[in-house]
């Protein structure tokens, strides 16, 4: 087999290589994630001329390997030649891969980290990287879990796969008539919000925090997502925010806030059916609640009919 060469590649050459992966998000499209990283370098494992496989490497202030806020499945994407080989050559093919690109960011940043997207599921080369050099550190792999629900088309019936709870909650608002949904609001707003709910845990919010929702606001604001946001008639109150990113037929709630005043009261319920429906007439096939990695928070997301989903975040620091 020809040597797998590892490669840094321009922001817009990224661009071509994401446009035709199957696994490519919105979090790893360049533009988008340019905005949610501080500084992103793109790195391509190629066969000859042919590109097989990317991986963005996102670098904070201090030039340090890291995720961004608020992103998910920011790690490698294949391009359809590099994943589409025969099962005799699918093991031999990743391993030669993920062991170049390893190799390549352990030399030039001492560590890497990753997560990988859904349907990446194969860890094997990360599991086994070092496996014969005790005097080496091994990869971190931690199995994360987020939930989805998957559209057949646009006639899908969302409430029929809820839960029967939320469906009681979702007539109990409807009866009120006392909310409107539209996409006007300030990023300040969203901070605001944001926190007030993590001053129930007496937790503050940071500044990077704060810029990273600035920026997500302004990329919901573009064709890589939209805003649903939930006022009372009669206060104009912001009662509830849902920031959606959305690529290749995928929304992904980023950010699902209800303000402190109406929580049980069923509202809350009522934003997310509302934003979920707002992905199904946008034509989107899945909704991604992006994470169910807690109990509480899981089985929510799971009673409105979202599936379990696997993905891995991977972790390296010689």
């Amino acid at each position: 087999m020809s040597k797998i060469v590892i490669t840094e590649i321009s922001e817009n050459e990224s661009k071509i290589v994401w446009e035709k992966s199957p696994h490519g998000t919105i979090f790893t499209n360049p533009f988008v994630l340019k905005n949610l990283a501080h500084k992103v370098r793109w790195f391509v494992a190629k066969k000859g001329d042919e590109t097989l496989c990317c991986w963005p490497v996102c670098l904070n202030e201090d030039n340090q390997i890291y995720l961004p806020n608020f992103s998910y499945y920011v790690g490698p994407f294949w391009t359809k030649i590099g994943w589409d080989v025969p099962n005799h050559r699918l093991l031999s093919r990743r391993l030669l891969v993920y062991e170049s690109f390893m190799s390549k960011l352990e030399e030039e940043f001492g560590s890497f980290t990753c997560s990988l997207p859904i349907g990446l599921t194969d860890i094997r080369a990360f599991d086994w990287w070092n496996y014969h050099s005790e005097k080496k550190p091994r990869v971190k792999i931690y199995p994360r879990y987020t939930a989805q629900i998957s559209f057949s088309d646009n006639s899908f019936n969302l409430e029929k796969s809820y839960r029967e709870v939320r469906r009681q909650e979702l007539k109990k608002i409807a009866k009120l008539d006392n909310f409107y949904i539209c996409d006007d609001v300030e990023p300040s707003t969203i901070c605001d919000l944001y926190e007030s709910i993590l001053a129930k845990q007496n937790l503050k919010i940071s500044e990077s925090t704060q810029d990273s929702i600035k920026q997500l606001h302004k990329l919901a604001s573009t064709e890589n997502g939209f805003l649903n946001v939930v006022k009372n008639k009669e206060t104009g109150d912001l009662a509830y925010i849902a920031l959606i990113l959305r690529a290749k037929g995928v929304s992904n709630l980023v950010l699902s806030l209800t303000n402190n005043n109406y929580k049980n009261t069923g509202l809350s319920v009522y934003g997310i059916h509302s934003t979920i429906k707002k992905s199904l007439s946008l034509g989107d096939l899945i909704f991604d609640f992006n994470g169910a990695n807690s109990p509480k928070r899981s089985d929510d997301k799971h009673s409105y009919g979202a599936e379990e989903k696997l993905y891995f975040d991977i972790s390296y620091n010689i």
